[in-house]
């Protein structure tokens, strides 16, 4: 006969809750199209470049600069090479989010 102490037990329910919130992380990756993928990685790269936008607008004390300023700077700031083409597309969808 196999005895289980109480504490044994409380770990347990963590553990499961774990899996099935591990399952449906799976279960959402499995049913996206390759279009919401793209979405979220695009979205995961918005944190990085409006932290460039913000430190840009700080640095240059300044309400309003251009638009081409901004994505000519946001350019070179950047960790990733990335066309002046992809940076504009971010910045609006940017501006479309926040």
């Amino acid at each position: 006969m196999l005895f289980i102490v109480e504490d044994q037990i409380k770990p347990v329910p963590n553990l499961i809750k774990y899996f099935y919130v591990q399952a449906a992380k799976a279960l959402e990756m499995m049913r996206m199209t390759p279009s919401d993928e793209q979405e979220l990685l695009v979205l995961s790269q918005l944190p990085d470049t409006a932290r460039i936008v913000r430190t840009l607008f700080i640095d240059s004390q300044k309400g309003v600069l251009p638009w081409d300023t901004v994505v000519e700077k946001v350019t070179f700031s950047s960790k990733h090479t990335r066309s002046k083409g992809k940076f504009t597309y971010l910045l609006a969808l940017a501006l479309c989010h926040f």
